[in-house]
């Protein structure tokens, strides 16, 4: 079965996945930021063949083991370099990077191979100024990749303009049938998902299943390696089984010696360093407001990467950037406040009465999305029970009252989704199977979710673009209109209007599109 194109905004070098192209010219020496991570790497002597150019990607040798794996790839070509030839250099790796990994289960379990590269050519390249060009003929090289090679491919930039240009580019793209893997109930989920967000009335309440994707594990898997750290034997470790989650907490945090139990989560999570790209497609949908139980820091580094700075409550309530992270149980930069046992749950509206109430303001005033969460949090119940009451109070004219959210889950549950069917619209990625086959299942489950978010985003984006001279060509015969007459009107602008009280919100529309303050150029 063919894989999937992900369209992607964030920043490469620190997103999971399997294998990733690192741009280089022909000396196969990168730019120094791309080799960050590893401050000692030196270039290593190119293959045989590569200044024949019969050879233009090889894998980085002496990365570390437990980060994804560069590949050296020369796409730096020069103006006026055929668009064809920078494809050619990303067909080469996506072929030599999937056949190094073929018969190798893919990196953190995942159900496909995924291998990321950005738009080449395009920063530090030749075809800078032809970036529409090297998007419109990478899109399909990059699809016919998935089939040949039955992998994904995230397709990963930075900048507002190249990703909106590379989301319009392949929703254009019809006959590639980017997303064939959701079925039409999906489908009508994600267009009704995000026309929420669109419209600035989606939250997230993101769990511990969207870290998973990143190699961190779900609570009871947290539990089982912290026992094991504190040396609690098999026949101990099965009893601790039996008992309610927050209990085997205080149970381990009293067998282990030395170290606090919030200290020995904190060492557990703080190794991961790669975002999955479940983070980086939440992280770039247009949401102000995300609740979350995780005590990670990947969503923020997502969103940073994304280029929409995060702080993060309740530690930092000031109003510098206008997206939050609300931290329910805490973050690992404050082991002090992190909520694992029974005591923590029984003093949590003792101690963190204000952030319940954030919590159901958004739950009465947005529409909320959960990704990764199991609705099992005694905190969250005790908040949407008192959401509940309020909102089945005041029903709307007809006697009803709408409900408050969304659940994405990965497998079906008639009856859990009927315990919130009042409350709650409930859209599984796969349906119920049996207990053998479950991890399976939830594998390829996780994937699909990952395709459905990447078609919310997809159905989100702006128009930053529009007014970027380098992807012009990518315009619609509508586009383009607009875009000469925008363009136009700033060239024309006079010096005295940008005196104006209102000219600084038309200059942050104009910039949102695409426009270079700089420049003032008609598209051409």
């Amino acid at each position: 079965m063919a894989g999937h194109v992900f369209v992607v905004k964030s920043d490469l070098r620190k997103l999971s996945c399997d294998a990733w192209l690192m741009p280089c010219g022909p000396d196969a020496r990168p730019e120094p930021g791309w080799t960050v991570e590893n401050p000692a790497f030196e270039p290593p002597p190119p293959p045989p063949g590569w200044d024949r150019e019969e050879r233009r990607a090889f894998r980085v040798p002496g990365w570390p083991a437990d980060s994804p794996a560069p590949w050296l790839v020369n796409v730096g070509g020069h103006e006026g370099q055929a668009i064809g030839w920078y494809v050619r250099g990303a067909a080469e790796f996506l072929e030599r990077a999937a056949s190094a990994l073929r018969g190798r289960p893919a990196r953190l379990a995942r159900a496909k191979t995924l291998l990321a590269l950005p738009i080449v050519g395009t920063g530090g390249g030749g075809a800078k100024r032809a970036a529409g060009e090297v998007v419109r003929e990478l899109l399909p090289a990059l699809h016919q990749a998935t089939v040949t090679h039955d992998v994904d491919v995230a397709l990963v930039a930075q900048e507002e303009a190249p990703f909106t240009a590379a989301q319009a580019e392949r929703s254009r793209a019809t006959h590639l049938d980017p997303w064939r893997e959701l079925d039409e109930r999906r489908e009508r989920e994600a267009v009704r998902l995000a026309d929420h967000a669109a419209r600035g009335r989606l939250v997230l309440f993101i769990g511990g299943g969207v870290s998973r994707g990143a190699g961190l594990p779900l609570w009871d898997e947290m539990l089982e390696h912290l026992a094991m750290g504190a040396g609690m034997p098999d026949d101990e470790r099965q009893a601790l089984a039996e008992l309610d989650p927050v209990d085997r907490a205080r149970v381990i945090e009293k067998r282990l010696k030395g170290q606090s139990l919030a200290d020995a989560v904190v060492e557990m999570f703080r190794h991961v360093r790669h975002h999955a790209i479940s983070h980086a497609l939440l992280a770039a949908l247009p949401v102000e407001e995300i609740v979350t139980t995780n005590y990670d820091l990947l969503f923020e580094q997502a969103s940073n990467a994304a280029g929409v700075p995060v702080r993060i409550l309740p530690r930092q309530p000031g109003p510098e950037e206008r997206r939050w992270v609300l931290k329910m149980h805490g973050s690992i930069e404050h082991p002090e406040d992190l909520v694992l046992t029974r005591e923590d749950y029984l003093r949590y509206e003792e101690q963190r009465a204000a952030l319940s109430g954030i919590v159901q303001a958004l739950l009465i005033t947005r529409h909320m999305l959960f990704v990764g969460f199991a609705l099992r949090d005694e905190n969250f119940h005790r908040i949407a029970d008192a959401v509940r009451r309020a909102v089945r109070a005041q029903p709307d004219a007809t006697g009803r009252s709408d409900k408050f959210g969304t659940v994405l889950a990965l497998l079906d549950n008639p009856l859990h989704q009927e315990l919130w069917e009042e409350d709650l619209y409930w859209t599984a990625m796969e349906p119920l199977v049996p207990e053998a086959e479950r991890e399976m299942a939830e594998t390829e489950a996780a994937r699909r979710l990952e395709i459905f978010l990447d078609r919310v985003l997809a159905k989100t984006s702006s128009a930053g673009h529009l007014l970027h001279q380098s992807y012009g060509t990518l315009l619609s015969d509508p586009e383009r209109s607009l875009a000469r007459a925008l363009a136009k009107f700033t060239e024309e602008l006079p010096e005295d209007a940008t005196r104006a009280p209102a000219w600084e919100r038309v200059k942050q529309l104009l910039i949102s599109l695409g426009w270079d303050e700089r420049a003032r150029m008609p598209l051409t």
